[in-house]
């Protein structure tokens, strides 16, 4: 009796021992066995991570200095390439930060090509009326007028026929040698284009200021308006002549008491 008591003790001891290492081994093989390690609700342990990523770590590493660097190493063209490219593109430095802009090429615009010149038709000339000053009598201007009239013209004088001519302008020297002319004409009863005191009419142009080049005279007495006065005038060839001269260029009159003393001139 006890000696069976005595191998029932052996049988439960033996069976403790096998169950006893059973379970080391299954503790050994699984770590979440163990009741001391808490398990995260992710599924994942916190030190298992940790290791994890360190162990993820140690293969990049391993991965860049092995692999990692083997394809660096096998793919040479792809760094030279690089490099070349920031060599020509000098855009892509760092430091090429100031670059300047090469401004749009302008197109010339085309040249303006001359209109070819039109030729102007001929015209007859156009008389032009000359200013009359400030205190010129009406019959001073009328003369004016018809002498420029007459000129524009062209006039047979005597049988020789003048071709138009540019108009005289208006000259106050000469018409205050005319008119002093015609009233010493008056006064003295005579008619002449010499002065009783012997001057000509170049002298009596000369003493009012008027430096001449040439000069001429008409005279006329008894004719009481312009239009008749200058109809005498164009009659008579040397008075015509003189109206018609192209190298005057200006024009003075003086009347007094139907006496007319025209002097033509062109000065210096």
């Amino acid at each position: 009796m006890v000696l069976n008591k005595r191998l029932l003790q052996l049988a439960i001891l033996a069976i403790a021992l096998i169950y006893s290492s059973c379970t080391k081994e299954s503790e050994s093989s699984n770590p979440f066995a163990s009741g001391d390690t808490e398990i995260p609700l992710d599924g994942s342990s916190g030190e298992q991570e940790k290791e994890e990523d360190s162990n993820e770590d140690e293969e990049g590493d391993n991965n860049g200095d092995g692999e990692g660097g083997s394809e660096d190493s096998e793919s040479p063209e792809g760094s030279e390439n690089g490099d070349k490219d920031d060599a020509e593109d000098p855009g892509n430095s760092d430091n090429d930060e100031d670059t300047t802009e090469t401004p749009d090429p302008i197109t010339p615009e085309e040249p303006v090509v001359p209109e070819e010149p039109v030729e102007p038709e001929p015209t007859e000339p156009t008389p032009v009326e000359p200013e009359v000053p400030a205190g010129v009598s009406a019959d001073q201007a009328k003369i004016l007028e018809l002498v420029n009239e007459v000129r524009a013209e062209g006039c047979d004088c005597g049988g020789q026929y003048y071709p138009p001519v540019a108009p005289v302008t208006w000259n106050a020297k000469l018409a205050a040698s005319s008119y002093k002319h015609s009233k010493d004409m008056s006064d003295h009863n005579y008619f002449s284009h010499t002065s009783l005191d012997g001057r000509s009419a170049g002298d009596r142009i000369t003493a009012e200021g008027y430096q001449w080049r040439t000069y001429g005279e008409n005279i006329a007495m008894g004719y009481r308006t312009p239009e008749t006065v200058m109809a005498g005038w164009i009659a008579s060839p040397g008075h015509c002549k003189n109206l018609m001269n192209g190298n005057f260029k200006e024009l003075g009159v003086g009347i007094y008491n139907y006496y007319w003393t025209q002097n033509f001139g062109t000065s210096r």
